[in-house]
């Protein structure tokens, strides 16, 4: 795995809402999908599989899955994919941070003729965090992220707007997939869809496609842009908790995947 810089979509506080990741999988190219819910167990994780698979209207077939571990990353533990003194880390005796899935295309095929394959990787660890570990920390950036305060399983804060989640977001995703319900998206983004109702949206919610306006994509408010590859964490003065989130050097490895 190492890194997630392919075409990918990544779901903060995701729970067993598998819309999205059918929505672009299906319709957006995207080869890797990247779910984190801090609260979610091996079963839940196991369902969301299931789920994706059965309602895929036969398109993907699931191949295998196997534990994810923070070494898959180029990190040594689970600790480092939570802010520091976070109480939201669910302690656990295994270093595992969650479970991925290889699908394989049923009925595509790509200019080589091999067939296609999709990536689904779901992770038991704390969202920002994650995205700062696999993404914002080595400046790459995901296709898509999807918006969405659910705040049921105990958002210790929000996900939408001017917030950690932006701030933490150094470059800017092309697109945000942003739900309807108490959720707006980022600055420097503006919609270019009508709202969509995806066939068992949780909590019943309305998302709308917004795309990044900066041509650049560079993120002018990101505390990331005065980090000097060297230092464990930043202080910011507009998003003071930014300095709890763990700028970790992550460890160049082989990819398992």
């Amino acid at each position: 795995i190492k890194a997630v810089s392919f075409p990918s979509l990544f779901y903060a506080g995701s729970g067993s809402d598998v819309d999205p990741a059918l929505r672009f999988a299906n319709s957006a190219g995207v080869t890797t999908i990247v779910y984190v819910d801090y609260l979610i167990k091996k079963h839940g994780i196991d369902m969301a599989f299931s789920s994706f698979e059965s309602r895929s209207m036969h398109r993907w077939r699931m191949m295998n899955t196997m534990p994810v571990t923070p070494e898959d990353f180029g990190y040594k533990t689970r600790r480092e994919f939570f802010p520091r003194e976070s109480h939201q880390m669910n302690h656990s005796d295994s270093n595992d941070i969650g479970m991925a899935a290889w699908f394989e295309s049923r009925n595509n095929t790509n200019v080589s003729g091999s067939e296609l394959r999709l990536l689904f990787i779901y992770l038991t660890t704390e969202a920002i965090q994650t995205y700062i570990n696999l993404w914002s920390i080595r400046r790459a950036v995901p296709l898509a992220v999807v918006i969405q305060n659910h705040g049921c399983g105990g958002l210790w804060t929000r996900l939408d707007g001017d917030g950690l989640f932006y701030s933490a977001a150094a470059p800017l995703p092309e697109y945000l997939y942003v739900g309807d319900i108490n959720s707006e998206p980022w600055p420097h983004y503006q919609q270019v869809s009508y709202a969509v109702k995806d066939s068992s949206s949780m909590h019943n919610s309305e998302r709308k496609l917004y795309k990044c306006s900066r041509p650049d994509r560079t993120n002018p408010d990101s505390p990331l842009n005065q980090w000097d590859g060297i230092r464990a964490s930043i202080i910011s003065r507009r998003y003071p908790e930014f300095n709890g989130f763990q700028l970790v050097r992550h460890i160049e490895v082989d990819s398992p995947c």
